[in-house]
């Protein structure tokens, strides 16, 4: 008996005295996550073959894998098509500020005819297309359909019922002595676990339509153009000649956009969130249960979702040659550059609403530092904070819930680029703050410039790295971003 204790103890022993990172393994990836669906309107292609390939890599595009990826199919929207009725007009919609470039801010100050063509623009964008989604979605039961998908709908019933808990509680990442805990008190098909994971999961589905503009290089700078000739701006010569003085910089716009080659994407993505409170719960169970069929749910139910606000970004495909369309290379440059604008726009919806950001474990907790598997696609800058929760159990309610314990800051020296190339490799290294090398072009580095951030990143990191009082943080619980 004393050999095994002294055995235990030297195990014991030898253990604490390894570092801190040896004695910790990366912890199951396993927590509760927002839920995420995607639409796409597309936009500014000229011909069927290039339509055609940029809805094949929107169809190859991956939810991050920190959102439950909730799609219901594939979904293409066509705003032209959807007619608003006056009713349709007076759906109030959450007034966008959109950040004015300099060229487009000198030409809405001094022409009144650029003025009224810019505000028609930004109405209909950020007015206009939100109705007109809201309209889609209702037209097409979106919001029931993702209801029913939260309840896993089978073909046929059991226990009185198309629908079940499986996918819930699932996603709700238990345990299994979670999973006896809210067992021992619940009495029917299980419904603690609806009352516990359902009510932190479901209200958390979103619908994000995304809207890609896409516009040659030479295009751009000509409209970039445009803006300076109309800027309505005059100066006068010694013998009394008006002009404007800013023709020079639209000159060289144009001789410049001349040579230039590539693409524009602005990625535009309206953002929506489904109703879901304890009285949307209620009702499904008391009324839609044990309903005949699955469809006569989605077309009749009355669920809706709730329009939150649409961000733009852009990404810019740079090459020293011309894009193709016919070109392999040409090809995945345009995908990059689409998953690149995309990213980009959910990040900035992510730091803007917080509780659409990402949740991500605590990977390690290191001498006053923790790590997670948290980096650029996800919108991460130096200075930002995130906060820690820790989820606990409430024995009254018998739910679980994540509670706020800390908050930590990122390190500015181990920032992880997790974004990707097309060949499915982390892009790791940077030629400027903002311009991704993604491959050589006859020679010539071609690049996408993200125009987002300036934020450095260290190709030898494998996740980001986070500074503060980490004394009562541990593996597995959770950080997120905290908001602005």
């Amino acid at each position: 008996m004393k050999i095994v204790k002294f055995i235990l103890f030297a195990l014991l022993l030898i253990y604490y005295s390894m570092p801190v990172n040896a004695q910790k393994k990366i912890i199951n990836d396993n927590y509760r996550r927002n839920s995420l669906c995607l639409g796409y309107i597309v936009e500014g292609l000229r011909t069927d073959r290039e339509k055609s390939l940029v809805l094949n890599v929107l169809k190859q595009y991956q939810i991050s894998d920190k959102f439950n990826d909730h799609s219901i199919g594939w979904m293409i929207v066509n705003p032209s098509i959807i007619e608003l009725s006056l009713e349709d007009e007076m759906v109030d919609i959450k007034s966008h500020i959109n950040p004015i470039k300099m060229g487009t801010l000198m030409t809405v100050l001094k022409s009144s005819e650029e003025n009224e063509k810019y505000w028609k623009e930004h109405r209909y964008n950020f007015e206009v297309i939100p109705r007109k989604l809201i309209k889609f979605a209702k037209q097409n039961n979106i919001a029931n359909q993702l209801v029913a998908k939260w309840f896993n709908p089978s073909q046929e019933k059991k226990d009185g019922s198309f629908f079940n808990m499986e996918l819930i509680k699932e996603r709700g990442a238990y345990s299994a002595s979670e999973l006896e805990k809210l067992r021992s008190k619940e009495s029917v098909r299980g419904m603690a676990i609806l009352k516990d994971a359902g009510m932190d999961l479901i209200p958390n589905t979103y619908l994000a339509i995304v809207r890609l503009k896409y516009m040659s290089a030479q295009d751009h700078y000509n409209r970039t153009a445009d803006r300076w000739d109309n800027s309505g701006v005059t100066a006068t010569t010694e013998d009394g000649r008006s002009f404007n003085p800013f023709e020079i910089i639209s000159y060289y716009k144009r001789k410049s956009g001349e040579n230039q080659a590539g693409y524009y994407i602005d990625a535009t993505i309206y953002l929506f969130k489904l109703i879901w409170d304890e009285t949307s719960e209620d009702e499904f169970i008391q009324k839609y249960w044990e309903i005949s069929d699955v469809n006569t749910f989605i077309n009749e139910a009355n669920y809706s979702l709730e329009f939150l606000d649409s961000q733009t970004s852009q990404a810019r495909i740079k090459a020293n040659t011309g894009i193709s369309t016919k070109d392999e290379n040409s090809l995945k440059l345009i995908k990059a550059a689409t998953y690149r604008a995309i990213d980009n726009g959910l990040a900035r919806l992510q730091k803007k609403y917080p509780n659409f950001a990402v949740m991500a474990p605590v990977i390690d907790v290191e001498d006053k530092a923790i790590s997670a598997f948290v980096g650029l696609k996800e919108g991460l800058n130096k200075g930002d904070k995130y906060e820690i929760y820790e989820k606990v159990y409430n024995e009254e309610k018998n739910t679980y819930r994540y509670k706020k314990i800390g908050t930590v800051e990122v390190d500015k020296n181990r920032i992880w680029d997790n974004r990707y190339d097309l060949d499915g490799n982390y892009v790791g290294r940077s030629d400027s703050d903002t311009q991704i090398v993604l491959q050589k072009d006859n020679g010539h580095e071609v690049t996408i410039d993200t125009g987002e951030g300036k934020v450095k990143a260290n190709p030898d990191v494998d996740r980001t790295y986070f500074k503060g009082n980490v004394s009562k943080i541990a593996p597995g619980m959770l950080i997120k971003q905290k908001g602005k």
